[in-house]
């Protein structure tokens, strides 16, 4: 609860009454589903397609991480500037990928550290 003071915008409810919340989210032209004490509401057309747009996004980040795990492979290898190298040491692979039997080559490499 120390991390929720620290937030800039923050009420503390003093005279908690759960009805008098509800009829003042009401009063704001939210549109409201209670059940019980669990309350939800959301205002206008973003409210109402935001979840079906985070639910898609998930559906679509599970899907990329099976295509992943069964076509993709890892692998570690030493490559020499300005030589030919081929993928030969395999870490881990997915079970219907192929390794491609292509060669490379790496002209030149650096890494800035800022």
């Amino acid at each position: 609860t120390q991390s929720f003071y620290k937030l800039t915008n923050f009420t503390i409810l003093t005279n908690f009454s759960f009805s008098r919340i509800v009829t003042a989210i009401q009063t704001q032209q939210y549109s409201l589903f209670q059940q019980k004490n669990m309350v939800y509401c959301y205002k206008g057309l973003i409210g109402r397609i935001a979840p079906i747009i985070v639910h898609f996004s998930m559906i679509l980040i599970l899907l990329g991480t099976i295509i992943g795990s069964l076509f993709g492979f890892k692998a570690q290898e030493i490559i020499p500037k300005t030589e030919n190298f081929h993928i030969q040491n395999i870490l881990s692979n997915g079970s219907l990928n192929t390794i491609p039997k292509n060669s490379a080559r790496v002209n030149d490499f650096w890494i800035t550290y800022t």
